[in-house]
């Protein structure tokens, strides 16, 4: 993951916990909307990435019409 940013919405919760860290920063312009930046590769273990990945594309899904929901096959858990 060298020179690789990555960015994720996260829970207020997750927002909080994961911005005390060291490597992961409040997403530029997207930290109002509890968005978080991955700086180092060594600041999270790549599961772990794996998973906030999978809970920010569940966050947004359930923001979206119903009707773009089953587009996109989202079955809210």
């Amino acid at each position: 993951m060298k020179g690789i940013k990555i960015s994720f919405k996260c829970s207020e919760l997750s927002y909080q916990i994961l911005t005390e860290q060291e490597g992961i920063i409040p997403a530029p312009y997207l930290a109002r909307a509890k968005w978080v930046q991955i700086e180092t590769a060594q600041a999270m273990a790549d599961e772990d990435i794996k998973d906030y990945v999978l809970e920010a594309h569940s966050i947004i899904a359930k923001k979206l019409t119903k009707k773009l929901q089953k587009e996109i096959g989202f079955v809210a858990a």
